[in-house]
């Protein structure tokens, strides 16, 4: 262990222990074996902490620290100052990422050194690991960081997915804990001013969507955040202030109930032709409201697409 590794993951875990075992060995698994798992338990009160210490017996590139419950933001930061690389990757405690991702990562850091952030394509999988469609980012800087300015669509890199510079990270002063919800948006708008972004084109990630998520359920704050770090940047950068779109986004906003995100999964996954997923949440859906005519037309798409494909 005196051999500092390649890559530092690190991995923050709260209450986790449904998923956590497929998470860690996603990391395990993986082509490129020069790491170090840095595990941080945030104060769980389930069986989590059990789990990260049988790892951590089995393997010796796996490390484990406890604290009391701070956040994910400060739980991050402890990990990246515990990581001895320079290059750290995020992994979260409920995904999956895929065999390739640290190789590929790796390499691109090493011939791209003006790179501080690199995220990958991810698919999107539901609580149960069944495929709801791709979600695919812009590639270069230029189409990031614009995009990240406009505020329209959230965060455009995967943030579990990335692989950050620790020196650029520590430099702009890491993740910011006044903002929970918008934390990687945030570090990623303020790293895009001291290197370069990018995304793999690989979809090299499985990034596990919940109902009970702070996307889902805080949807509002979240947007109000946003707003807070639009205002911060674009004062930062010297630029010219218009968030009039986002504003209405805030002032128009409706959350989804979960009949209303079950059929949004459903005609993602008909969109890539994953008919079990659609199929699932078309039911869910038909069953939560038997009388809506929406959760049937879902339904009726789905069979219909499912016997022109054979």
């Amino acid at each position: 262990m005196n051999k500092i590794p390649a890559i530092s993951v690190v991995m923050p875990v709260y209450n986790a222990e449904k998923y956590l075992k497929q998470s860690i060995e996603s990391i395990l698994n993986q082509t490129f074996a020069d790491f170090e798992l840095v595990m941080i338990n945030d104060g769980s009160t389930d069986g989590s902490l059990k789990i990260l210490e049988s790892f951590a017996k089995l393997d010796s590139r796996c490390s484990v620290y406890s604290q009391e419950n701070k956040g994910i933001s400060e739980t991050i930061n402890n990990g990246i100052r515990l990581s001895r690389a320079e290059i750290i990757c995020i992994m979260d405690n409920d995904d999956v990422s895929m065999p390739l991702r640290l190789e590929k990562q790796f390499q691109y850091l090493n011939d791209y050194p003006e790179c501080v952030a690199l995220g990958t394509n991810a698919l999107l999988i539901d609580p149960d690991g069944l495929p709801i469609n791709t979600w695919v980012y812009e590639q270069t800087h230029d189409e990031i960081d614009s995009s990240n300015l406009s505020g329209a669509s959230g965060s455009r890199i995967c943030h579990p997915s990335v692989a950050l510079r620790k020196s650029a990270v520590l430099a702009v002063g890491g993740y910011r804990p006044e903002f929970q919800l918008t934390m990687d948006y945030d570090l990623f708008l303020r790293l895009a001013e001291v290197g370069k972004l990018a995304n793999l084109p690989d979809v090299l990630f499985k990034y596990r969507q919940h109902l009970g998520s702070a996307g889902h359920e805080k949807r509002d704050q979240q947007l109000m955040e946003t707003l807070k770090v639009l205002n911060e940047t674009y004062t930062r950068r010297a630029l010219i202030k218009n968030f009039s779109e986002l504003q209405q986004q805030v002032n128009d906003y409706v959350p989804l109930n979960h009949r209303a995100q079950h059929l949004k999964w459903g005609w993602w996954a008909l969109s890539e032709k994953n008919y079990q997923t659609s199929i699932k949440y078309a039911l869910k859906a038909t069953f939560q409201k038997p009388l809506n005519l929406e959760g049937l037309k879902l339904l009726a798409c789905v069979v219909r697409s499912f016997v022109i494909k054979r």
